[in-house]
């Protein structure tokens, strides 16, 4: 499977706040900035249909697969934040 590409990642981080916006408005203060369980499986969808928009399926990849390609890249992203010891809230 292959990695999501750099544009992919260019569309997580450009939505990023309009993202974690829409979605903790609806459950908690928008100023609270935590991400409830059910929230971060909202947040994942989001992002993943944003890339499978913005890409189309003009590389043959199906939803599960931009999916999946997310879950990769945030357990990457949890890995470097532990090995750097950075404190999470």
């Amino acid at each position: 499977m292959k990695k999501l590409d750099p544009s992919s990642l260019g569309v997580i981080q450009s939505h990023l706040e309009m993202v974690v916006t829409a979605i903790t408005k609806v459950h908690l203060e928008p100023d609270a900035r935590y991400l409830l369980f059910w929230e971060f499986f909202e947040f994942l969808m989001h992002m993943s249909r944003l890339i499978y928009q913005s890409k189309g399926d003009a590389q043959n990849l199906g939803l599960h697969v931009i999916i999946t390609q997310v879950v990769n890249v945030l357990g990457a992203t949890v890995k470097i934040l532990d090995s750097r010891g950075t404190d999470l809230p």
